[in-house]
């Protein structure tokens, strides 16, 4: 209920974007339209006919073009706002899903992958800053949390619906038709979600590039973010666009179970979201970051190690609740220290760092798993998420004078 009560006090332009983030996530991947794709779109390559080295390699396209784009993303988003940054970013997501759902060869495939993702880097290098143009500071951490608590919510439901709509459709098999129907379904909801941002009136600082040096001039602080985004992106490439091959190639879950497992993710990173203010308040932001990607890392290793399906799931639900923790307070976190003028090319910056190294490694790890090398991804994960964990906490320790008072603004500001 406060939840209910704080967001009828948010301002409009906050409340539209919530209603944008359900269908198309918040601060990280998520939505309902992305639990749909997440769940049904490796499997649906697998059914067709590609080995899991191609599934890596599409991934590691789409990476790729989520990466190499998206820090021009963010200067154009400085330029020329978030808003139409969105609407862009959206219509460009659909044409891609859509012809990705159509028979084409190979090479087809990897290119509309590549499109796919750069429409993907356009809108997330474009949430975090239009959030903290749009709501004054005490706003800002429900603001966060509540994108994150929405598109996890709805990214739960997607992942109900991703799994148990292709043997729906197949009547009673998920057969490559059913998986076909099942992810046309995002096409139409991902133009829906256009309407609340159609409707923003956007407030945003206007920065035309001037170069980057002039764009940017908080170097060590946004340096800082950068590195420990490109560590744990390494580890995170690794496992993270192919946890539902690895657990149809490891364990033989079908369709419907990965699908299951997803929303118990979904679920445990919605309530990981909701104690996220709270422990904030209580132990203060970088702590709080600190101790989530550490535990979210930890967890990994249950995933990698087990022999059977249910410990693996409950590692899996697990680093959800320990992300869901984490994300939003760090997204918020490094939009606080930065200028406003910076923050959505800080977004692009750190995007790219973590999607261009990810982009690799996620084709490493789809050889790995092709086989038979489940276990060694999540390993390397878990060790690069550590080190990048103590990292962070190491510089930015300092940016709170006390438990639970951030001195943010100073920092942004020298």
């Amino acid at each position: 209920m406060i939840y209910i009560r704080q967001y009828r006090r948010l301002g409009r332009n906050a409340r539209l974007y919530l209603i944008y983030a359900c269908f198309a996530g918040g601060v990280i991947p998520g939505g309902l339209v992305f639990g749909i794709w997440q769940t049904a779109f490796n499997l649906y390559l697998v059914r067709i006919g590609y080995d899991l080295d191609f599934v890596g390699s599409f991934q590691r396209v789409e990476w790729l073009g989520h990466g190499l784009l998206v820090f021009p993303f963010g200067l154009l988003a400085d330029a020329i706002g978030r808003r139409f940054t969105f609407i862009f970013a959206t219509l460009i997501g659909a044409a891609a899903s859509g012809l990705l759902l159509t028979p084409v060869d190979p090479t087809w495939l990897l290119i509309l992958s590549f499109i796919l993702g750069a429409g993907r880097g356009a809108h997330g290098v474009a949430g975090a800053p239009f959030m903290a143009d749009n709501s004054d500071p005490e706003e800002r951490p429900l603001l966060f949390s509540l994108a994150q608590v929405l598109s996890t919510a709805m990214f739960m439901v997607g992942s109900l619906i991703g799994g148990y709509l292709p043997p729906l459709f197949g009547s009673g098999e998920p057969t490559i038709g059913g998986f076909r129907l099942a992810l046309f379904t995002t096409i139409p909801l991902l133009i829906v979600g256009l309407i609340p941002i159609y409707l923003v009136n956007e407030r945003f600082v206007r920065t035309p590039f001037k170069g980057i040096a002039r764009n940017i001039q908080s170097f060590s602080t946004i340096g800082l973010l950068v590195l420990t985004t490109g560590l744990t992106a390494i580890g995170l490439g690794f496992v993270l666009p192919l946890f539902n091959v690895f657990f149809a190639g490891r364990y033989e879950a079908t369709v419907t179970q990965v699908g299951i497992i997803f929303a118990l993710g979904g679920l445990f990173g919605l309530i990981g979201s909701l104690c996220a203010p709270m422990l904030t308040r209580r132990y203060g932001r970088v702590n709080t970051i600190f101790w989530g990607q550490i535990g979210s890392g930890l967890v990994l290793v249950l995933m990698g190690l087990s022999p059977v399906l249910w410990p693996a799931a409950v590692g899996f639900m697990l680093r959800h609740l320990f992300f869901g923790v984490a994300q939003p307070i760090r997204a918020l976190f490094a939009m606080e220290v930065v200028r406003p003028e910076e923050r959505a090319s800080t977004e692009g910056l750190t995007h790219f760092i973590f999607d261009f190294p990810a982009g690799i490694t996620v084709g490493l790890a789809g050889e790995m798993m092709a086989r038979g090398n489940f276990s060694a991804p999540y390993l390397i994960a878990t060790v690069l998420a550590g080190v990048a964990a103590l990292i962070f906490l190491a510089y930015f320790r300092s940016f709170e004078a006390k438990r639970g008072e951030p001195a943010l603004a100073a920092h942004a500001a020298s």
